[in-house]
């Protein structure tokens, strides 16, 4: 026969243990969630060095086009080596240099933005594992609650509601070794001492 206290316990109990298989499912979760949007972060940083390096080599390629270009155009009209010449090849590397240094900051702006989501996620990750454990602590403080309230209700419950084998009520008093129901007058009796 199960009384109250030993349900309260084994109902707390089984309640523990169900929030600490929560947040451990909750930690894993938010564990897997975190790895897969590294795992994104590091992909998206690949293509970005990918795309930048694409663009760089693709505006190296106008820059020799145009170079050549250049030249033939100048030296169909005669000018071979000239200050034109110069001038024209100084121009076109200052354009090249410009394009490459937008491409650069943007693919710093993009790799700013990833390690962002980086922070972000691991920030997450950390805000979950919180959480769920603050829930697993809050179900074990209500766990033990349950079990005080229903130890402080068997407390609480007077003597003579107790029952014991092979008597109704009653228990062992005095130093006569008979059985004496309690009562005020057995109380009184014992708090001045023993007697005989």
């Amino acid at each position: 026969m199960c009384d109250a206290i030993t349900i309260a316990i084994i109902s707390s109990g089984a309640t523990m243990m169900q929030a600490k298989q929560a947040q451990q499912t909750s930690d894993s979760m938010a564990q897997a969630a975190h790895d897969a949007n590294m795992q994104q972060i590091k992909d998206n940083r690949a293509e970005v060095v990918l795309e930048a390096t694409q663009k760089g080599n693709m505006m190296a390629q106008t820059f020799m086009e145009r170079q050549a270009s250049n030249r033939a155009l100048l030296s169909s009209n005669g000018i071979s080596s000239s200050a034109s010449i110069t001038a024209a090849n100084m121009f076109g590397k200052q354009q090249f240099k410009g394009e490459l240094n937008a491409v650069a900051l943007d693919q710093s702006r993009k790799n700013a933005e990833l390690a962002y989501k980086g922070q972000d996620s691991r920030l997450q990750l950390a805000t979950t594992k919180a959480a769920a454990k603050a829930a697993r602590n809050q179900a074990y403080i209500k766990g033990a609650t349950t079990i005080a309230t229903a130890a402080s209700g068997l407390k609480d419950k007077p003597p003579s509601k107790l029952s014991i084998e092979g008597g109704s009520g009653a228990i062992m008093g005095g130093t006569t070794g008979k059985y004496q129901p309690l009562g005020a007058s057995s109380k009184a009796k014992y708090q001045g001492g023993f007697t005989r």
